[in-house]
C-alpha cells in the first residue's frame, strides 16, 4: 500500500514537471540543440526523454521524435525512438494497472453493460483487439493515454505488449522519415518505409487474429 502510493506521488510529478518543461519540449529548436550538446550520450539521453514523454502523458511524442531523426538521421532515429516509447509505454501500463486498475473496474461495475465488458475486455476480444490497433494507427490518439488505459482493463501484458509493439511502428517510421522528407527533398524513402511498415501491419495482425481464432 506504501509501494502504491509512492509511485502514485512519483507518477503525479512526472506529469507535474512535464506540464512544466512542455513549452521546451514542443520547440524543436531547442530539442535538437539540447541533444547534440550531449555528443557521446545523445542517445542515451534521448531515450531517458522519449520514457519521460510517455509517462507525463501530456508532452506530445511528435516534435521530440522528429529532432531525434534530426540528429541520429531517420534509420538509427528510429530504433532509439522505438526503444524508448516501448520502455515507456510498458512503464505507463503497469504505474496504470498497479495503481489504478481496481477502482476503476469498481467503478464501471456500476454501469455493467455489453459496452464495458468489452472495454474491460471481457467479451468479444478479438474485436476488441482490432479496436486497440485502430486506436494506435489512427495517429490522433496519444500513445500514452492508450497506454494508461489499458493498463486499466484485464487485458493480459504479453497482448499489449504484442499490440502496442505493432501500433506504434507506423508513426514512428513516418515521423522518423519526414525530416528526411523535407531536408533532402527524397519522398522515396518516404513512399518506400510507409508501403513496407503497411504491409508488415497487415501480415502481424492477420497472424495475430487468426491466433486468436
Amino acid at each position: 500500500m506504501k509501494l502504491n502510493k509512492f509511485f502514485s506521488i512519483l507518477l503525479i510529478g512526472v506529469i507535474s514537471i512535464g506540464l512544466i518543461l512542455l513549452p521546451k519540449f514542443t520547440n524543436l529548436d531547442f530539442l535538437r540543440n539540447y541533444l547534440l550538446e550531449y555528443k557521446n550520450f545523445s542517445s542515451l539521453i534521448y531515450i531517458l526523454l522519449q520514457i519521460f514523454q510517455c509517462v507525463s502523458i501530456f508532452i506530445p511524442l511528435s516534435p521530440l521524435t522528429i529532432a531525434g531523426s534530426l540528429v541520429f538521421g531517420p534509420l538509427y532515429g528510429f530504433v532509439l525512438s522505438m526503444i524508448g516509447v516501448v520502455i515507456g509505454q510498458n512503464l505507463a501500463f503497469v504505474f496504470s494497472r498497479n495503481l489504478y486498475a481496481k477502482s476503476f473496474e469498481q467503478k464501471m461495475k456500476k454501469f455493467d453493460n455489453r459496452f464495458t465488458r468489452i472495454l474491460l475486455n471481457r467479451e468479444h476480444k478479438k474485436y476488441y483487439y482490432g479496436m486497440i490497433l485502430l486506436f494506435y494507427f489512427s495517429g490522433f490518439i496519444s500513445f500514452d493515454l492508450i497506454s494508461f488505459s489499458l493498463g486499466t482493463t484485464k487485458i493480459k501484458y504479453q497482448y499489449f505488449f504484442i499490440l502496442s509493439l505493432i501500433g506504434i511502428v507506423p508513426k514512428l517510421l513516418v515521423l522518423n522519415y519526414i525530416s528526411d522528407f523535407y531536408l533532402n527533398h527524397n519522398n522515396s524513402n518516404l513512399i518506400f518505409i510507409i508501403s513496407t511498415s503497411l504491409l508488415l501491419i497487415v501480415i502481424l495482425v492477420s497472424a495475430f487474429l487468426f491466433k486468436k481464432q
